[in-house]
Protein backbone atom coordinates (compact mmCIF):
# COMPACT_ATOMS: atom_id res chain seq x y z
CA UNK A 1 0.00 0.00 0.00
CA UNK A 2 1.17 3.47 -0.82
CA UNK A 3 2.24 5.69 1.83
CA UNK A 4 0.26 8.65 -0.20
CA UNK A 5 -3.06 6.55 1.32
CA UNK A 6 -2.59 6.56 4.80
CA UNK A 7 -3.72 9.66 7.07
CA UNK A 8 -1.50 10.29 10.19
CA UNK A 9 -4.64 10.10 12.78
CA UNK A 10 -3.70 12.84 15.97
CA UNK A 11 -0.09 12.24 14.54
CA UNK A 12 2.18 9.08 15.59
CA UNK A 13 -0.64 8.29 18.78
CA UNK A 14 0.50 4.46 18.68
CA UNK A 15 3.89 5.99 19.77
CA UNK A 16 3.38 9.31 21.31
CA UNK A 17 1.27 11.18 22.86
CA UNK A 18 -1.84 12.22 20.50
CA UNK A 19 -2.23 15.66 18.80
CA UNK A 20 1.37 16.47 20.48
CA UNK A 21 4.25 17.97 18.68
CA UNK A 22 6.43 14.99 19.24
CA UNK A 23 3.98 13.18 17.43
CA UNK A 24 3.51 14.97 14.43
CA UNK A 25 6.87 15.74 13.95
CA UNK A 26 7.23 11.99 14.30
CA UNK A 27 4.42 11.11 11.69
CA UNK A 28 6.07 13.73 9.38
CA UNK A 29 9.31 12.14 9.46
CA UNK A 30 7.62 8.74 8.55
CA UNK A 31 6.49 10.01 5.96
CA UNK A 32 2.87 11.51 6.38
CA UNK A 33 1.72 13.83 3.63
CA UNK A 34 -1.61 14.22 5.41
CA UNK A 35 -2.00 14.62 9.31
CA UNK A 36 -5.35 14.63 11.52
CA UNK A 37 -5.43 16.61 14.06
CA UNK A 38 -8.43 17.76 17.19
CA UNK A 39 -9.29 21.12 17.92
CA UNK A 40 -10.61 23.05 20.92
CA UNK A 41 -10.56 26.98 21.89
CA UNK A 42 -8.90 28.20 25.30
CA UNK A 43 -11.00 30.05 27.68
CA UNK A 44 -9.13 33.43 25.43
CA UNK A 45 -10.07 32.12 22.01
CA UNK A 46 -6.73 29.92 21.11
CA UNK A 47 -7.03 26.99 19.08
CA UNK A 48 -4.97 24.54 20.44
CA UNK A 49 -5.15 20.76 19.27
CA UNK A 50 -6.62 18.19 22.10
CA UNK A 51 -9.38 15.54 21.21
CA UNK A 52 -11.51 14.77 24.24
CA UNK A 53 -14.54 16.71 26.20
CA UNK A 54 -12.46 17.01 29.47
CA UNK A 55 -8.72 17.09 29.94
CA UNK A 56 -8.37 13.53 32.57
CA UNK A 57 -7.11 11.12 30.26
CA UNK A 58 -4.54 13.07 28.24
CA UNK A 59 -3.43 15.94 31.16
CA UNK A 60 -4.60 14.18 34.30
CA UNK A 61 -6.55 16.97 35.45
CA UNK A 62 -10.40 17.36 35.76
CA UNK A 63 -12.14 19.96 33.45
CA UNK A 64 -12.42 21.20 29.63
CA UNK A 65 -10.01 23.23 27.50
CA UNK A 66 -12.41 26.00 27.65
CA UNK A 67 -11.82 26.93 31.29
CA UNK A 68 -8.63 27.30 31.47
CA UNK A 69 -6.16 30.22 29.25
CA UNK A 70 -3.79 29.43 27.16
CA UNK A 71 -0.71 30.29 29.08
CA UNK A 72 -2.59 27.72 31.91
CA UNK A 73 -2.88 25.49 29.77
CA UNK A 74 0.53 25.34 28.54
CA UNK A 75 1.46 24.60 32.20
CA UNK A 76 -0.22 21.04 31.94
CA UNK A 77 1.66 18.02 30.56
CA UNK A 78 -0.08 16.91 28.06
CA UNK A 79 2.20 13.70 27.72
CA UNK A 80 -0.56 11.16 28.67
CA UNK A 81 1.18 9.51 31.35
CA UNK A 82 -1.74 7.28 32.53
CA UNK A 83 -0.80 5.33 28.82
CA UNK A 84 2.28 6.31 28.36
CA UNK A 85 3.91 6.71 31.17
CA UNK A 86 6.97 9.36 31.96
CA UNK A 87 8.32 9.24 28.35
CA UNK A 88 6.94 12.29 27.60
CA UNK A 89 6.45 14.00 30.69
CA UNK A 90 6.51 17.75 30.33
CA UNK A 91 4.79 17.64 26.58
CA UNK A 92 3.03 20.85 26.09
CA UNK A 93 -0.13 21.37 24.79
CA UNK A 94 0.57 22.13 20.60
CA UNK A 95 -1.22 25.10 19.59
CA UNK A 96 -3.05 24.96 15.74
CA UNK A 97 -0.61 27.70 14.82
CA UNK A 98 2.33 25.60 15.66
CA UNK A 99 0.34 22.28 13.83
CA UNK A 100 0.18 24.31 10.90
CA UNK A 101 3.86 25.69 10.84
CA UNK A 102 5.14 21.91 10.98
CA UNK A 103 2.50 20.52 8.17
CA UNK A 104 3.71 23.51 5.85
CA UNK A 105 7.44 23.73 6.87
CA UNK A 106 7.21 19.73 5.43
CA UNK A 107 5.28 20.42 2.37
CA UNK A 108 2.14 18.31 3.79
CA UNK A 109 -1.62 19.12 4.64
CA UNK A 110 -3.76 19.16 7.84
CA UNK A 111 -7.16 17.79 8.44
CA UNK A 112 -8.19 19.85 11.15
CA UNK A 113 -11.45 18.58 13.42
CA UNK A 114 -13.40 21.10 15.12
CA UNK A 115 -14.68 19.49 17.80
CA UNK A 116 -18.39 20.12 18.77
CA UNK A 117 -17.82 20.56 22.20
CA UNK A 118 -16.28 23.82 21.05
CA UNK A 119 -20.44 25.35 21.46
CA UNK A 120 -20.72 24.60 25.04
CA UNK A 121 -18.37 28.11 24.95
CA UNK A 122 -17.96 29.70 22.09
CA UNK A 123 -19.86 30.63 18.81
CA UNK A 124 -19.61 29.81 15.85
CA UNK A 125 -18.19 32.69 14.36
CA UNK A 126 -15.29 32.91 17.22
CA UNK A 127 -14.31 29.37 16.46
CA UNK A 128 -13.97 30.12 12.65
CA UNK A 129 -12.55 33.34 13.61
CA UNK A 130 -9.84 31.80 15.71
CA UNK A 131 -9.01 28.80 13.36
CA UNK A 132 -8.46 31.17 10.57
CA UNK A 133 -5.86 32.82 12.93
CA UNK A 134 -4.22 29.81 13.86
CA UNK A 135 -3.79 28.48 10.10
CA UNK A 136 -2.87 32.36 9.05
CA UNK A 137 -1.20 32.15 6.00
CA UNK A 138 -1.19 28.44 5.26
CA UNK A 139 -5.31 27.94 5.21
CA UNK A 140 -4.63 26.28 1.24
CA UNK A 141 -2.71 23.40 3.19
CA UNK A 142 -5.62 22.61 5.66
CA UNK A 143 -9.05 21.28 5.19
CA UNK A 144 -11.59 21.78 8.01
CA UNK A 145 -13.76 18.62 9.13
CA UNK A 146 -16.10 17.97 11.68
CA UNK A 147 -19.51 16.07 13.02
CA UNK A 148 -21.56 19.26 13.62
CA UNK A 149 -23.03 20.08 10.33
CA UNK A 150 -23.59 23.74 10.83
CA UNK A 151 -19.60 24.33 11.89
CA UNK A 152 -18.90 22.41 7.94
CA UNK A 153 -20.97 24.96 6.47
CA UNK A 154 -19.72 28.03 9.02
CA UNK A 155 -16.50 26.91 7.81
CA UNK A 156 -17.05 27.27 4.44
CA UNK A 157 -14.40 29.45 2.92
CA UNK A 158 -11.97 29.37 5.28
CA UNK A 159 -10.09 26.15 3.93
CA UNK A 160 -10.81 25.35 -0.10
CA UNK A 161 -11.93 22.35 1.06
CA UNK A 162 -14.52 21.10 3.95
CA UNK A 163 -15.14 17.35 5.09
CA UNK A 164 -18.08 16.22 7.60
CA UNK A 165 -18.07 13.38 9.38
CA UNK A 166 -20.97 10.72 9.13
CA UNK A 167 -22.33 10.51 12.83
CA UNK A 168 -24.42 6.82 11.41
CA UNK A 169 -24.81 4.57 8.50
CA UNK A 170 -28.11 5.57 8.71
CA UNK A 171 -29.68 6.36 5.31
CA UNK A 172 -30.43 10.12 6.84
CA UNK A 173 -27.13 10.40 7.94
CA UNK A 174 -25.85 8.83 4.08
CA UNK A 175 -28.64 11.84 2.32
CA UNK A 176 -27.85 14.66 4.79
CA UNK A 177 -24.38 13.77 3.09
CA UNK A 178 -25.33 14.44 -0.43
CA UNK A 179 -27.05 17.08 0.35
CA UNK A 180 -24.66 18.83 2.53
CA UNK A 181 -22.03 17.88 -0.08
CA UNK A 182 -18.68 18.22 1.36
CA UNK A 183 -15.51 17.67 -0.35
CA UNK A 184 -14.60 15.33 2.15
CA UNK A 185 -16.86 12.00 3.95
CA UNK A 186 -15.49 10.79 6.65
CA UNK A 187 -16.69 7.67 8.98
CA UNK A 188 -15.49 5.23 11.36
CA UNK A 189 -14.60 2.12 9.85
CA UNK A 190 -16.87 -0.08 12.96
CA UNK A 191 -19.85 1.32 11.30
CA UNK A 192 -20.11 0.69 8.00
CA UNK A 193 -21.33 -2.60 6.87
CA UNK A 194 -18.48 -5.07 6.56
CA UNK A 195 -19.53 -6.84 3.50
CA UNK A 196 -17.49 -5.98 0.23
CA UNK A 197 -19.90 -4.02 -1.28
CA UNK A 198 -18.62 -0.61 -2.56
CA UNK A 199 -18.94 2.05 -0.48
CA UNK A 200 -21.81 4.51 -1.49
CA UNK A 201 -21.64 6.80 -3.73
CA UNK A 202 -21.95 10.34 -2.79
CA UNK A 203 -20.31 13.61 -3.90
CA UNK A 204 -17.55 13.35 -1.13
CA UNK A 205 -14.46 11.92 -1.09
CA UNK A 206 -14.08 8.86 1.24
CA UNK A 207 -12.18 8.63 3.97
CA UNK A 208 -12.59 5.77 6.81
CA UNK A 209 -10.73 5.87 10.62
CA UNK A 210 -9.13 4.49 12.41
CA UNK A 211 -7.19 1.24 10.21
CA UNK A 212 -3.82 0.44 11.05
CA UNK A 213 -3.61 -3.22 9.02
CA UNK A 214 -2.31 -2.74 5.63
CA UNK A 215 -4.22 -5.33 4.52
CA UNK A 216 -7.67 -4.38 5.45
CA UNK A 217 -6.69 -0.86 4.49
CA UNK A 218 -6.06 -1.97 1.05
CA UNK A 219 -9.84 -3.32 1.23
CA UNK A 220 -10.86 -0.24 2.15
CA UNK A 221 -9.09 1.20 -0.86
CA UNK A 222 -10.89 -1.37 -3.26
CA UNK A 223 -14.15 -0.24 -1.91
CA UNK A 224 -13.78 3.21 -2.41
CA UNK A 225 -12.34 5.00 0.16
CA UNK A 226 -9.81 7.79 -1.13
CA UNK A 227 -7.35 7.58 2.32
CA UNK A 228 -7.80 5.85 5.09
CA UNK A 229 -6.86 7.31 9.03
CA UNK A 230 -4.15 5.26 10.61
CA UNK A 231 -2.40 5.36 14.34
CA UNK A 232 0.51 4.23 13.42
CA UNK A 233 1.75 5.81 9.96
CA UNK A 234 4.58 4.00 7.90
CA UNK A 235 4.14 0.64 10.25
CA UNK A 236 5.90 2.75 13.36
CA UNK A 237 3.73 1.02 16.10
Amino acid sequence: MQADCWIAHRGLPARFPENSRPGLVAALKAGARWLEVDVQLSRDGVAVLHHDRDLQRVAGIDGVVAAHPLAALQRLDFGEASRLGDRFSGTPVCTLAEATQLVAAADARLFVELKSVMLDAHSRDAIVAAVARGLGDHADRAVVIAFDATLVQAARGLTPEVGWILPSWEPASLERARSLAADYLFCNVRKIPPEPAPLPEVPSRWVVYVEDDAVAASRWLERGAWRVETDCHGGAA
